[in-house]
């Protein structure tokens, strides 16, 4: 598997710089005014992903 983050598309590269930190900005503030997530368990939504890669790097 090729962990090189190079790889990896970026849908923002052909924003601007300025561009890219004000939708980092406009990002983060959704993220602040969504609030705490509510019934939300780590572990559990940890193994999920894990259990998604895994199935990712078998096809």
């Amino acid at each position: 598997m090729n962990n090189d983050i190079s790889a990896i598309d970026d849908p923002n590269e052909h924003l601007s710089e300025n561009e890219q930190v004000m939708a980092l900005k406009t990002a983060i503030n959704e993220g602040q005014i969504s609030g705490v997530a509510q019934h939300f368990d780590p572990k559990e939504h940890l193994q999920t992903l894990k259990e998604r890669k895994d199935l990712d790097t078998r096809s």
